[in-house]
């Protein structure tokens, strides 16, 4: 007995493990990437520049260094704005403030190193332009204002962000605030139910023939999505209309919440047909 009790908690623990790999790898494919080059001024590429990327809102740190080419990628970041700081032997320190990171995104970004001491630094706000020249993905993006300050329908269930797609351009069909009527629109040309529904890169559609349904997350749970209707890479596969592509909140250093009431009083209803 103690055997079989032994073999299940191993079973058990290796089940547990992978599901947690599983998830992890499934992270790895939302969030945003921030790429680029790091130059001289005379536009010569400075190999092994080190790279330091913070977040302003929870100050996590990414770190890399730039490549023979004087290039660099800093994948899977959670969408919101970074300083990235670059410094390399024989340049003053550079710090590129109020980079824009967007999920689903890639943001290019090159720096330009000034010869000088390690202890100069040079500070510039940038002004990233959302330029797609490293991807051929088609896509639009709901911010997370929009997400917080637009109304939307309430039936009883549920508050569910995937409403807001109908704000998109490419969709067609009606969208109710209902997470089992999805299957009556489309993305782009695509049939009706082609379309997927991502949570912090995991699909959260069941699907058959008949009936497309996601019971998604709270509104007040996403940080921004994007809608992508073509052009997809190979990781977003298994759809022929659009992904739409939610990141959640990752949090940060300040204490904050939200909340709202749904007031269903009959004094304030509109007179009906019955009482005339």
């Amino acid at each position: 007995m103690s055997k079989s009790i032994n073999r299940r908690a191993v079973a058990g623990a290796v089940l547990c493990l992978s599901l947690l790999s599983i998830a992890g790898t499934a992270w790895g494919q939302a969030g945003g990437t921030l790429t680029g080059a790091v130059r001289d001024q005379s536009g010569a590429a400075v190999a092994g520049a080190n790279l330091i990327l913070t977040s302003t809102a929870t100050q996590g740190h990414w770190n890399t260094v730039t490549t023979a080419s004087g290039d660099y990628t800093i994948p899977t970041l959670p969408p919101g704005t970074y300083d990235l700081t670059a410094s390399a032997g024989g340049f003053k320190k550079s710090t590129e403030k109020g980079i824009v990171i967007q999920v689903a995104t890639t943001t290019s970004l090159d720096l330009a190193l000034q010869v000088g001491s390690a202890t100069d630094s040079v500070e510039v706000h940038a002004d990233v332009k959302q330029i797609e020249s490293d991807t051929s993905e088609v896509g639009n993006q709901v911010s997370r204002n929009l997400v917080e300050d637009l109304p939307l329908q309430v039936s009883g269930q549920l508050r569910s962000p995937v409403q807001f797609v109908e704000l998109t351009p490419g969709f067609t069909g009606s969208l109710p605030n209902s997470p089992t009527s999805q299957l009556s629109f489309k993305l782009n040309g695509g049939q009706e139910g082609g379309s997927d529904v991502l949570v912090d890169g995991i699909s959260i559609s069941l699907t058959h023939p008949n009936l497309q349904m996601n019971y998604g997350v709270g509104t007040d749970a996403v940080s921004e999505f994007t809608v992508l209707t073509g052009g997809f890479e190979a990781q977003y596969g298994r759809t022929v209309g659009g992904v739409v592509d939610l990141v959640t909140k990752s949090g940060t250093n300040q204490l904050h919440g939200t909340g709202y009431e749904i007031m269903r009083n009959m004094d304030l209803d509109a007179n009906g047909w019955w009482n005339n």
